[in-house]
């Protein structure tokens, strides 16, 4: 912030900030929970572990990662891997396209 107001000088046009908490790791699985369910994907309790337990691993640095955009990439990998593990079956059902399993998780 600071680079960004001395080359804009945005301390003088603006003197109102508002500063947003980073949320933790279990608000941001919570995030990635409804995320799935508003997609209409399936997840299990290892899914939720796991992506806890990357979300613990990047604990300090969620916020330079974007805070809730980290866990939108999460979910956005979740379904690139989903893809690739899909491709290699031959006859994949309606409950394999709508399911993310462990190995689906970064």
């Amino acid at each position: 912030m600071q680079k960004f107001n001395f080359i804009n000088n945005f301390d003088s046009k603006y003197y109102n900030f508002i500063n947003f908490v980073d949320y933790n790791p279990k608000e941001l699985t919570k995030i990635f929970e409804l995320m799935c369910q508003d997609n209409g994907y399936i997840i299990d309790h290892q899914v939720i572990e796991k992506g806890l337990n990357l979300l613990l691993e990047f604990q300090s640095k969620i916020g330079e990662l974007g805070n809730s955009r980290f866990v939108r990439n999460i979910f956005d990998r979740c379904i690139a891997n989903q893809c690739n593990r899909l491709a290699a079956l031959p006859n994949p059902t309606k409950e394999d396209l709508i399911t993310f399993q462990i190995k689906d998780v970064i």
